[in-house]
């Protein structure tokens, strides 16, 4: 699809049936944001069927300066991303210029699914709002992957293999130390915000969350944790110790929602999430991401949806994307809004505003 779109400084919404190309339009901007999609697929994933390039390109606007930021790939190519024509030598440094923050209908697996998806949750936040974190974050994983494919094949483990080990845990050690604390720092800073937008979803005042890091390793224990580990890996084949293997455990009223809490809590908690990361980089940045909403109106209960749109649309200088399948429901959500509203149809692969 092949659109060129001028946005309110405000509110935007997207409409038309399921596969038109609204979340297509909304994960183009997460990809000028971070340079990457919101649905962790691959760059390979995301071009469309049939084809082997995609192209994008969006201007942003600040009070300071107006940016031309454009991202290409091609099948089996390097990804280009580029600010003003010129390139960038490293992805890393485009990330956290334009933080964004994206709602979408699966964000309870957040919760309900494994670590991963909780580590890639806090790692977004903090990569957009530290670029020491995002560097040993980066540094960290490339090690991990080397250590990996060396431990997967090699069949023999002598003096020469053991001392490759011990540089790969090392490096482990030092970026993973970065990575620790300042995963504990950020727990302790975030969870005011998890409370103050739980109260705001829920609808009882008696349910208190917390959120919990699961690491069982201590930053000045990281080096002897590692190389502890040292004949699981060489048995496992895979590196069993280190930041990779750390969870964050969410609670309601000091038990796991995962397992105890009900749709409505988990919907309320995941909410509550993306809006404390809303705010939390609002404070680390003193300025707001964007805010992408995709499709949550199908998942969520209107009392919900009123709640979240009320507080949403009272923002100042905040600008916003929804997306829904009817555009009468999303006129109806906003009838109340003092902010300006642009409404855009897909269909057919055409995209026209509406008024």
């Amino acid at each position: 699809m092949d659109s060129e779109l001028i946005f309110s400084d405000h509110i935007n919404t997207l409409s038309g049936l399921n596969g038109v190309g609204k979340t297509n339009i909304l994960d183009a901007i997460h990809y000028l944001s971070l340079a990457k999609s919101a649905f962790g697929f691959t760059d390979s994933q995301t071009i469309a069927h049939g084809k082997d390039v995609f192209y994008l390109e969006g201007r942003f606007q600040t009070d300071e300066k107006s940016e031309k930021i454009s991202c290409a790939y091609k099948e089996g190519q390097k990804k280009i991303l580029r600010a003003d024509a010129k390139e960038y030598k490293k992805l890393s440094d485009h990330v956290g210029k334009y933080p964004v923050v994206m709602f979408n209908p699966y964000d309870t697996d957040i919760i309900r699914s494994g670590g991963e998806s909780r580590r890639r949750f806090v790692d977004s936040i903090l990569s957009q709002i530290n670029t020491d974190y995002l560097r040993s974050l980066i540094a960290y994983n490339s090690i991990l992957r080397q250590k990996n494919q060396f431990l997967k094949n090699t069949y023999h483990f002598g003096q020469a293999e053991h001392l490759l080990l011990d540089t790969y845990d090392h490096k482990m050690a030092v970026f993973g130390t970065t990575i620790l604390k300042t995963r504990k720092t950020f727990i302790t800073d975030f969870k005011e915000n998890l409370v103050k937008y739980y109260d705001l979803m829920s609808s009882s005042q008696s349910e208190i969350p917390d959120l919990l890091y699961d690491t069982g390793i201590r930053p000045e224990d990281i080096k002897k944790s590692i190389a502890d580990g040292r004949k699981v890996d060489i048995n496992t084949k895979r590196s069993s110790t280190g930041t990779h293997k750390d969870d964050f455990i969410f609670n309601l009223n000091g038990r796991a929602i995962k397992k105890f809490g009900s749709q409505g809590q988990q919907k309320s908690y995941s909410i509550a999430l993306r809006l404390a990361q809303h705010s939390f980089i609002t404070q680390k940045l003193e300025y707001k991401p964007l805010l992408l909403f995709d499709d949550l109106f199908d998942k969520l209960d209107r009392e919900r949806i009123e709640r979240l749109m009320k507080f949403v649309v009272s923002l100042d200088k905040q600008q916003i994307f929804i997306t829904d399948t009817s555009l009468s429901r999303l006129r109806q959500v906003l009838m109340n809004s003092n902010k300006e509203v642009k409404h855009f149809r897909l269909d057919n692969g055409i995209v026209q505003e509406v008024t």
